[in-house]
């Protein structure tokens, strides 16, 4: 399934339950396009959302879409920080290699404050230092549980780490 045509579905069904993408490919998308359907979800929900990003493996899928796999990472990183200005500025403006905007209109914001919260999925040390830079939560994959507090600690030793909770 499409992760936000699922959330979508779900928050409209229920009345109390948070929805979470679980994992939603990030590189994949425009990041406008994708702070645009969470923001929309979080509104419609009165607030129920959360998201959880990752990377993506599949190099096939990203020749499909003509996006560079070998900078998924970068594509990433730049565009978790475009949807943060999108979510949390009201003249927001973004000028990076894989995406720039400035002038524009963006609503509704979503209506957790300061945004939705964001969750990184995967073990790679890379996904856990975007974890302590941006998220405030981590989805292990293939992490054993007896390793589970050690890489929480990784994440936690970043220097961009601020010392925001996190789940897990």
């Amino acid at each position: 399934f499409h992760a936000y045509a699922g959330m979508a579905y779900f928050a409209g069904a229920t009345s109390k339950i948070r929805v979470n993408s679980c994992i939603a490919i990030l590189p994949l998308q425009h990041p406008t396009v994708t702070a645009k359907a969470l923001s929309t979800i979080d509104w419609m929900s009165g607030g129920r959302v959360t998201v959880t990003f990752a990377v993506g493996w599949d190099e096939e899928e990203f020749n499909q879409l003509g996006v560079p796999f070998h900078e998924r990472g970068k594509i990433t990183d730049e565009y978790v920080a475009a949807i943060i200005e999108l979510w949390t500025k009201e003249s927001p403006e973004f000028d990076g290699k894989y995406v720039s905007f400035k002038n524009v209109a963006f609503e509704p914001k979503p209506v957790q404050k300061p945004h939705i919260p964001i969750w990184f999925g995967g073990d790679a040390d890379a996904v856990l230092k975007r974890a302590a830079k941006y998220a405030s939560g981590w989805m292990p994959f293939l992490t054993k549980p007896e390793m589970i507090g050690q890489r929480i600690e990784f994440i936690k030793s970043q220097p961009e780490y601020d010392g925001r909770a996190l789940e897990v």
